[in-house]
């Protein structure tokens, strides 16, 4: 049985609007949407399940995605899906191909860090844009280890520093509350912040707004000279 499997096994991890929400928010937020390129297209390094590659396909633009193991059963078939070691090989692709990167909940399971920023980078065009998602350390650190493949954690310093060490531009580097109502809500997002003073997350909960207001992920986006 291959990781996902586990891992993302629906009686876990069931399939909700979330990955659609989050996308969504994202390439409107940084402006990704594909009327604003003529052949705007991404990648999902690490691409899991399927469901992120999936949102960004159904906002139209151009999917590919990579993973280790064979092509995710949810993965729609448009989708061109290639394997990949990630942590010692190169990506499948040519130099300067990808408008979009993007990598969430991935870097974490890396040794490699330094090959697989080496990597995205080299097959981003130039002014591409490169978004990595990976658990919050500060927020996290008592549960970050319950998931046995999570190798190296994060601070906002640390990612951030990463990527300047890899001559990005970075736009942002924040710790992100993973529930789309306070996105766009300033009073939610001051909640949050009141509630994330009660320390971390010391279990996994049920989804629910006390779980995610506390268990944050970071999230980095930068461009390619």
């Amino acid at each position: 049985m291959e990781y996902v499997d586990i891992a993302y096994c629906e009686s876990e991890k069931p399939i909700t609007a979330y990955p659609d929400c989050l996308i969504g928010y994202l390439c409107e937020r940084f402006n990704l949407h594909p009327e604003n390129s003529v052949s705007a297209n991404v990648l999902d390094v690490g691409c899991g399940r399927g469901d992120f590659t999936n949102a960004f396909y159904r906002l139209g633009l151009d999917c590919y995605a990579v993973d280790n193991g064979n092509r995710p059963s949810r993965l729609l078939d448009k989708i061109v899906f290639n394997n990949a070691n990630l942590e010692t090989g190169k990506l499948p692709f040519e130099d300067e191909y990808f408008d979009v990167v993007f990598a969430k909940s991935v870097i974490e399971h890396i040794v490699n860090y330094d090959n697989l920023i080496t990597e995205c980078k080299r097959v981003m065009k130039p002014k591409g844009t490169l978004i990595v998602m990976t658990p919050d350390w500060v927020s996290c650190h008592r549960i970050f280890y319950d998931a046995y493949s999570h190798i190296h954690p994060y601070t906002e310093k640390s990612l951030k520093k990463l990527l300047l060490i890899h001559d990005m531009n970075v736009i942002t580097c924040e710790r992100f509350v993973q529930f789309p109502a306070v996105w766009r809500n300033l009073l939610l997002r001051t909640l949050c912040r009141f509630l994330q003073c009660l320390g971390p997350v010391r279990k996994e909960r049920k989804s629910s707004f006390f779980r995610w207001s506390r268990e944050l992920i970071l999230l980095a986006v930068a461009r390619k000279h």
